[in-house]
């Protein structure tokens, strides 16, 4: 950017001679300072499970020095999902053994099976329990009976939920947890 300034110089002397008048043009060439230079540098790593992306950001001025380090992990996305399963199967395995307990205890007091809620419950189970019906002899014990067969259904529902997800984690998820992470690192610069 080219800024022009007119200078008028006018000379007089003390003598005979007419005052001298100069007329200057001077042109004076300004160069913009950069207000901050900015450089970007960006690694990728990829490994067989996922991929992280390194950005190292530094803002450099004449009053401070500013470097951004950001790491993002590309896979995200696919463990939150793979997360979010893993917890249904939990949940879906957890209310199976609620519903076999409620069944246990149930059959434990003796309630009525005629009864709607008992009849529900003893519906609902049946489906869970029929791999297990016949394992072990259920003992009378007064008005009730203890179902060996439920107790170790939920033995067994919840030690296949607890492999079941440890196995989709183990095949699935990548070993790094990183989601994403950022450094600021700011230098003050004495002018």
């Amino acid at each position: 950017m080219a800024n022009i300034r007119e200078e008028h110089h006018v000379y007089v002397d003390d003598g005979d001679t007419l005052p001298v008048e100069t007329h200057e043009v001077v042109e004076e060439i300004v160069v913009p300072q950069p207000v901050a230079q900015v450089v970007e540098d960006v690694r990728v790593t990829e490994t067989p499970t996922h991929q992280i992306l390194e950005r190292v950001r530094t803002i450099v001025t004449p009053e401070y020095r500013r470097r951004v380090k950001t790491v993002e992990d590309t896979s995200a996305p696919w463990r939150t999902l793979l997360s979010r399963f893993i917890s249904l199967i939990y949940l879906f395995a957890g209310a199976v053994i609620l519903a076999i307990g409620i069944r246990l205890i149930l059959s434990m007091i003796g309630a009525n099976p005629a009864n709607t809620f008992a009849a529900v419950v003893y519906d609902v189970t049946d489906i869970f329990m029929w791999p297990f019906f016949g394992l072990a002899p259920s003992p009378v014990i007064g008005a009730g009976t203890l179902e060996i067969p439920a107790v170790i259904a939920m033995f067994i529902y919840a030690i296949g939920a607890f492999l079941l997800g440890s196995l989709l984690s183990v095949l699935f998820a990548p070993s790094r947890r990183i989601v994403s992470r950022q450094r600021i690192t700011t230098q003050q610069r004495d002018v």
